[in-house]
């Protein structure tokens, strides 16, 4: 039995400029933008972001008879992020031929829980061979806020409060052979599914036509089939040689 925890802080601070003009990183603040109307600088830009994370493992090993090995193993991972971000708009209307900026505030703040678990077995009962199974299964939740504020008139330009779901099944099986003691071969075959929900509790966007930021994903659903085959080869004890083959 074996069990591991890690405890994760980082602390990030930001800050600077911005400006897009009539060339790339221009310093005139007075230009207008004219990369388009997505492309927007900023200006004195300060803030940062904390972050918290946990994790949890633990694994068993089995061997219940000769060259058979079963392990289960469980991960837990609980992750809590925090940040902000104070700048002003280098866009904005032009006023007796001066562009008046408009200074903005960002928060965005994120929590999610995973809860990870795998089985593996493996047969070592045959001589240079390795054949093994594994399943792998991951369940989790967590929740994303986001918020922009006009500081001048207080006024909500962006917003989203979104709860999320998500569940991973994994399912492999693979072989390795050790025909020399510097050559071997593996070869693996997995099938995966992830699915993703997000329930969207409060959104500012209408969702429809071309401004379809911030909650626009509703469900993702991934599948993936994969074969692969590795060749390792060791010439001499500090040169290694890796082909490997996927589809």
């Amino acid at each position: 039995f074996t069990t591991g925890y890690s405890f994760t802080r980082l602390d990030t601070d930001i800050a600077g400029s911005r400006i897009y003009g009539s060339d790339y990183d221009v310093t005139d603040p007075t230009l207008l933008p004219t990369l388009g109307a997505t492309d927007e600088g900023f200006l004195a830009l300060t803030g940062g972001s904390e972050l918290y994370q946990h994790v949890l493992n633990l694994s068993l090993a089995l061997t219940p008879w000769e060259g058979v090995t079963i392990v289960p193993t469980l991960r837990v991972e609980k992750y809590d992020s925090d940040g902000v971000a104070n700048f002003i708009e280098t866009a904005g209307p032009v006023v007796a031929g001066a562009i008046t900026r408009t200074p903005m505030a960002n928060t965005r703040s994120r929590d999610y829980l995973d809860v990870s678990q795998r089985l593996e077995i493996r047969y070592t009962g045959w001589t240079n061979w390795v054949v093994y199974a594994r399943g792998e299964w991951l369940e989790g939740e967590g929740t994303l806020s986001e918020r922009e504020y006009d500081l001048t008139t207080g006024a909500l330009g962006v917003g989203r409060d979104t709860d999320s779901e998500r569940f991973t099944q994994k399912y492999s099986v693979g072989a390795n052979w050790y025909p020399l003691r510097r050559l071997n071969l593996a070869a693996q075959y997995y099938h995966k599914q992830r699915e993703n929900s997000y329930f969207h509790r409060f959104d500012t966007t209408a969702n429809t036509g071309g401004n379809r930021y911030p909650a626009f994903l509703r469900d993702q659903d991934f599948t993936t089939d994969d074969t692969n085959l590795r060749v390792t080869w060791r010439p001499r004890p500090n040169l290694t040689s890796v082909s490997r083959y996927d589809f």
